[in-house]
């Protein structure tokens, strides 16, 4: 796995969260915008679902794709509450650009859309 890293530590405000936009928002709840990828973390454990969705999001974006999928499961649910935690840090925000609770028809408050930085090889 290639990740970036920091050349210099102003590099970092490079990596911010955009906020989701309620356009695109609602174009990939309509599904005019294709999904491209999707990872389903329930029913794993932490640590596990956090090395294989920063394996995800590095294929997802080396790759070139737009946006993603995450379904963490609904309910009272460890993943529903720390994957957004995890978009959050440095090492998920280097491959993502913003994220946000998905829509109804895709998962609703169990799942994310996830919008990818374009990194290249």
């Amino acid at each position: 796995m290639v990740r970036p890293f920091l050349k210099h530590a102003n590099d970092l405000d490079s990596y911010r969260l955009n906020v989701f936009d309620q356009s695109l928002y609602r174009k990939i709840a309509d599904g005019n915008f294709h999904i491209e990828a999707r990872i389903d973390l329930h029913g794993l454990i932490q640590e596990e679902a956090h090395s294989v969705l920063l394996h995800f999001l590095d294929v997802a974006s080396y790759s070139g794709l737009r946006y993603a999928l995450v379904i963490t499961g609904k309910g009272k649910g460890i993943l529903r509450r720390v994957v957004p935690l995890w978009l959050r840090t440095y090492k998920f925000r280097c491959y993502i650009n913003a994220f946000k609770v998905a829509d109804r028809r895709h998962g609703g408050t169990g799942a994310l859309y996830i919008k990818l930085r374009h990194l290249q090889n």
